[in-house]
């Protein structure tokens, strides 16, 4: 559109509804977007203020670890004794049973970025306690 059209001639009638229509298109588009840009920023929880969850796993599974029975360091062992039980099974399930974050978090019901920061925060814990 080089110049503006008067709207007397058909083309330019169609043109100005063209126009309109793509005008109208762009704002619904525009406020979709920003609609489900506010409801993702009203659900997004930060990871660290997760205290817990519905599930539990009970002081029984981490019995069923082979690896607690076996283990000769006993700063490591101290170490994993000073996790509480939702770090030391999300750590144990990860690195021994092998699962990904997805299955644990499905598993706790908690979000994959949930359980992936009790991982990373339960190593941590252990690396301090170990530097010690």
């Amino acid at each position: 559109m080089w110049q503006r059209n008067n709207g007397h001639t058909t083309k330019d009638e169609i043109q100005n509804h063209f126009t309109g229509y793509l005008l109208t298109a762009i704002k619904r588009k525009k406020e979709e977007y920003i609609g489900k840009l506010y409801l993702q920023m009203n659900r997004e929880v930060v990871v660290d203020e997760i205290v817990c969850s519905a599930i539990e796993p009970e002081p029984e599974e981490f019995e069923s670890f082979p690896i607690m029975h076996r283990l000769d360091n006993t700063e490591l062992w101290n170490a994993l004794n000073q996790l509480n039980d939702r770090e030391l099974y999300v750590l144990l399930e990860r690195a021994v049973e092998e699962k990904t974050f997805d299955e644990l978090a499905s598993e706790l019901n908690i979000g994959y970025k949930g359980v992936a920061a009790i991982y990373y925060r339960a190593i941590k814990k252990i690396r301090d306690r170990m530097r010690r």
